[in-house]
This record gives C-alpha cells, structure tokens and sequence, in this order.
C-alpha cells in the first residue's frame, strides 16, 4: 500500500474514532471530561471498628448536581495499595446536600451502633441502616424534598 493512502486511511480512523467518542459523550454513554470533580470532606479511620470517607461530588454534565456519599469499611484495612483493593468501600448513605454542602457529624452511639447526624439536606438518595454487624441511625434535622 502507498503510504499516501496509508496516511489518508490513518487520519480517517483517527476523525472517525474523535466523532464516535464525541456522540457518546453527547448522549451520556462516555463521561464528559472534567464534568465531575469529588473531594473528600472527612475521613474518620476507627469509629467502632470502622472507617469513613464522606465524598462531595460535584457534577455539569446536563444539569448541576451535587451529591454526598457516604462510605464504610473496616477499619485499618485501606492502608496500603493491596488493602484497598480487597476491601472495597460501601455506600452507607447518599444525599443531595443542598447549599452550602454540610458534612455530616458520625460518632459512636453504643456497642456496635453509630450515628449519622446532620441538620439540614436537600434530599435523601439512599439510606442504609446495617452495615456487617453495625447498626446506622440517622438524626437528620430537615429534609427539603423528602
């Protein structure tokens, strides 16, 4: 083959592929780059045995949305590489926190029990009361749009 036609067959695929990955992007198939930014707002390492991540996420993909998840793992097991590989995180509990983001407060409320607190959210997108041999209560203020 010419290189020639090499080149025009190359620079084809290449238009071809950046038209593709566009349209996916377009319909919401491909996250958009830079659309989501998270940060993490609190991270505890032994609440009764367990860790927490409390994760902001911030997203303009077709519409603004924000979000704050809540994670649990064991505690002392997410310290290296290896360890959080094998020991994934698990949502605890989701919500739209409204404006300004507020961090929930998580303390130990008793053997084997913790308390999830915050005054004030938007709305509740997931709620879990057990985790392993843990039990979650909730003590949230207001709920906006329940």
């Amino acid at each position: 083959m010419k290189p020639g036609k090499l080149l025009g067959w190359g620079v084809l695929a290449i238009i071809g592929s950046a038209v593709l990955c566009g349209g996916l992007v377009l319909i919401g198939i491909l996250p958009a780059p830079g659309a989501d930014i998270s940060e993490a707002m609190l991270v505890l390492n032994n609440v009764d045995g367990a860790g927490f991540d409390v994760i902001y996420t911030n997203s303009d993909r077709l519409a603004k949305e924000e979000w704050v998840n809540v994670y649990v793992y064991e505690s002392g097991s997410r310290s290296n590489w290896l360890g959080r590989l094998i020991h994934r995180r698990t949502l605890l509990f989701s919500y739209d926190p409204g404006y300004p983001a507020e961090k929930p407060h998580i303390e130990a409320a008793g053997p084997g029990r913790i308390r999830i607190s915050i005054s004030r959210v938007s709305s509740v997108i997931y709620q879990s009361r057990r985790w392993k041999a843990l039990s979650v209560d909730y003590r949230i203020g207001s709920i906006d749009y329940p």
